[in-house]
């Protein structure tokens, strides 16, 4: 239990360092104390072609496991993190992961396989305007467990769940290539169990979640203005390129001890970017202990961190596993470097928890992203009975989605560029949906 003092410890941690008092305003977005009831729509949910649905949404199939893409290959199994990008011409892409394990990557695209002997990957998707589906094929194989991603100025981030002697990485796809390319992987954003990776369009610094027990949240800072720390793994070019941090209390004497799990809806925390001094950045490493270095250094600990999505100078993640009770929450950080152009030597952020899940009824928050009006939508991944939920900006939940029909997750929950398409995966039974309504409405 948190003591009594516990609020003043939060009042004292803003107001005790310099330059913060009165410097953050909360979110944007979401500005009220997420406390609101959530609101039980079950009973008014309707029946689409796949999912149960809030009423006035439909359903669509966009792809089946199994089905042949364009390049000749059967749509790989257990679809997830998914990313859309504007190809500018009238057509857009969906860059899908595709969270496998050890099975060998296809036959015949072994000199394309970062490791031939496993097969995740990716996929990419392309619609034209009326969301027909003009064309779909592999974009990155031999990869372990690829698992979420995220957007960055270069493409799509595609994140290894994994840690093996070849594997723990982040690979960058590019969504404008009509054909698979070489892996390009992103050594210098450590090697650990990757889950979810975003990057500032402005600083250029890459967020990055891990999903572990005892995780922590990183980000990593370039040296160079707005570069992209590029990994020629092939020549056995490793360089870090710039520095690794993960976040950490401003308050240096409560690190430690502070349990981030116990913390309320709506509380705000003021804290740092610590350097991790340890980090050799070696791709070759074959023990997993980034994070356990990083909570040496007095890093925050949150249970699976999942979920990350970048919007208004603001990174949202979910930890799956995190709260009072175990069954998530769901975290805002507000980025100070959003206030100079590049890169900058301030290391001050607001660390706010916007929702516990057993507050509004939801249960182990997985992949999130940002639609219309600002809303969160969430997906769950809880083992059954998984749901999406829009959490709206003044703290009120809403019932999109159930799936009645297994007991896989959501996942890879995105928007297209017009905020008209909710892209997202039923994982177990690998198809990837397309959910239409008037998002407006929340």
């Amino acid at each position: 239990m948190i003591d009594i003092s516990r609020r003043n410890f939060f009042r004292r941690s803003l107001q005790g360092s310099a330059g913060l008092a009165g410097a953050f305003a909360f979110s944007e977005v979401f500005q009220a104390q997420v406390k609101a009831p959530v609101e039980i729509a079950s009973s008014s949910l309707h029946s689409g072609k796949y999912l149960k649905l809030h009423a006035g949404f439909q359903d669509h199939l966009v792809s089946e496991s199994g089905q042949p893409m364009s390049d000749g290959y059967a749509t790989p199994e257990r679809p997830d993190g998914m990313g859309c990008f504007d190809l500018g011409d009238g057509r857009m892409v969906l860059m899908r992961n595709h969270e496998i394990f050890m099975e060998s990557c296809p036959k015949g695209l072994e000199s394309f396989a970062y490791d031939p002997t496993f097969g995740g990957g990716v996929t990419r998707l392309v619609f034209d305007a009326e969301m027909n589906l003009l064309k779909s094929h592999y974009a990155l194989v031999g990869t372990a467990v690829n698992c979420a991603g995220g957007i960055s100025p270069w493409g799509w981030l595609s994140c290894e769940e994994a840690f093996s002697r070849k594997h723990g990485f982040v690979f960058l796809c590019d969504p404008f290539a009509e054909s698979i390319q070489m892996p390009q992987r992103i050594a210098a954003y450590g090697k650990f169990v990757h889950e979810a990776a975003v990057v500032n369009p402005i600083s250029k610094i890459a967020y990055m979640t891990e999903d572990q027990v005892d995780s922590c949240f990183y980000r990593f800072i370039p040296d160079a203005k707005g570069a992209l720390p590029t990994d020629a793994f092939q020549m056995g070019d490793s360089k870090p390129g710039g520095r690794l941090q993960a976040l950490a209390l401003a308050d240096a004497d409560q690190r430690g001890s502070f349990d981030v799990n116990k913390i309320a809806s709506g509380d705000s925390l003021a804290a740092v970017w610590i350097d991790l001094p340890n980090f050799k950045n070696d791709p070759a490493a074959v023990k997993d202990v980034l994070r356990s270095e990083a909570i040496k250094q007095g890093a925050l600990v949150f249970r699976r961190g999942e979920g990350l999505w970048l919007h208004k100078g603001v990174v949202y993640f979910s930890a799956t596993s995190g709260g009072r009770e175990g069954q998530g929450q769901i975290f805002s950080v507000k980025l100070s470097e959003e206030k100079k152009d590049g890169l900058t030597s301030e290391n001050l952020c607001e660390l706010r928890l916007l929702a516990q899940a057993v507050d509004h009824n939801i249960s182990a928050p997985d992949n999130i992203t940002i639609g219309p009006n600002g809303c969160l939508y969430i997906c769950e991944d809880n083992g059954s009975g998984n749901h999406i939920y829009v959490l709206k900006p003044n703290g009120q939940s809403i019932l999109l989605a159930r799936n009645d029909r297994s007991s896989s997750e959501f996942a890879g929950a995105c928007f297209d560029p017009t905020g008209q398409h909710l892209f997202v995966n039923l994982q177990e039974e690998g198809l990837t949906l397309r959910i239409t309504g008037d998002f407006s409405q929340f």
